[in-house]
């Protein structure tokens, strides 16, 4: 009876001394769990935070004869992360994106290289974090070769998440008209969505265009044109586009003689049309804005 005693005794003072073990430290080098979520329970899946804290930089890379600047880095302070260069051939004035391809879990650096002799124009962190929204969006100009001649009219756009599509502010040269273009399509999440201005036609700036947006006026860009008029060119006309909804553009005047400031509004448009809104004769249209209608 007592020799059954003393194993039960034995037997509960391991189990205690297991269960106030202090936790194994991870092996060199290998991450730190992810944080369970407040709703997760024992067996469910681990859930990544946001990353916070984020620093990027590139470095430069020796391959065969030549060195360029071709490596992305990007670190954060918390948080599951990987990294992506917008790529330039310098050859074709092409661009593309590379992922890292292995996430890594704070503070560890997280690394990815263009092809060989390709420069990382920018470097941008990805949160490992799943979501139906359009997020990590980046978006670049190319040449067009087109009639002897170069010129800036190609935009793209690739996001980490979500559906979307590329659109272009474009502008013509000799007119100064300016007007929109989209990519055409949706593209899927990494993907490349490719938007053209017309020939000869620069991309002025290039948008991101989600397909799942808020009720409302969305995506909205703003432009100003040089109006001619009494035998000079001046700032007169401002536009703005947007995505969804109903608006009107509002231009804040500038009378450069007088100093007089005021206000104009173009007529309602529904999306994705321009409104346009002209200041009076010779007055600068100094700021473009819109309002709802």
């Amino acid at each position: 009876m007592i020799k059954r005693w003393l194993l039960l005794l034995s037997a509960a003072v391991i189990g205690m001394s297991m269960m106030i073990a202090p936790a194994q430290a991870a092996p060199d080098g290998a991450p730190p769990p992810a944080p369970l979520s407040a709703a997760a329970g024992a067996g469910q899946a681990r859930v990544a935070s946001n990353p916070a804290g984020c620093e990027t930089w590139a470095e430069w890379v020796g391959g065969g004869s030549t060195l360029y600047f071709g490596r992305g880095n990007a670190r954060c302070q918390s948080g599951r992360y990987d990294v992506k260069n917008v790529c330039r051939s310098m050859q074709s004035g092409g661009a593309y994106v590379t992922y890292g391809g292995s996430p890594r879990y704070a503070p560890g650096v997280a690394t990815v290289v263009c092809g060989s002799g390709h420069q990382a124009e920018s470097v941008h962190v990805v949160a490992d974090v799943a979501t139906n929204e359009t997020t990590g969006c980046v978006t670049w100009g190319e040449w067009v070769s087109g009639g002897g001649s170069m010129y800036w009219g190609r935009g793209a756009v690739q996001c980490d998440t979500g559906r979307y599509q590329a659109k272009n502010v474009c502008r013509n040269m000799q007119s100064d008209a300016a007007y929109v273009t989209y990519g055409g399509g949706w593209s899927n999440p990494r993907q490349t969505n490719i938007a053209s201005c017309g020939s000869g036609h620069r991309a002025e700036s290039v948008h991101a265009v989600p397909e799942l947006t808020a009720p409302g006026i969305n995506g909205c860009v703003f432009w100003r044109e040089m109006v001619s008029e009494g035998g000079h060119l001046y700032y007169g006309r401002g536009a703005v586009q947007c995505d969804t909804g109903r608006y009107r553009a509002v231009n804040s005047c500038h009378n450069v003689v007088t100093g007089a400031r005021y206000t104009t509004g173009g007529y309602i448009s529904n999306a994705p049309a321009a409104s346009y809104a002209l200041c009076n004769r010779g007055d600068r249209a100094e700021r473009v804005d819109f309002s709802p209608a």
